[in-house]
């Protein structure tokens, strides 16, 4: 019992998958919920804006942020 070796305790872990967040998925993803954000308030009378308007004035603004 004085040398017990704790071998079934181990276990053997894969190499470490995980990828960084690339900017594209960030900037998408802050977009979204931009967009979710001001539906929801639009639909609570909180805001008055179209989304359809915000898209054909910001437009260029998203090719500027993919380019």
């Amino acid at each position: 019992m004085a040398n017990m070796s704790n071998s079934f305790c181990q276990v053997d872990t894969p190499p470490s998958t995980k990828r960084g967040v690339s900017s594209f998925s960030l900037v998408f993803g802050t977009g979204l919920v931009a967009v979710g954000v001001m539906m929801g308030l639009n639909t609570l009378g909180l805001l008055q804006v179209s989304i359809g308007e915000v898209v054909s004035t910001w437009w260029p603004s998203a090719l500027a942020v993919w380019a």
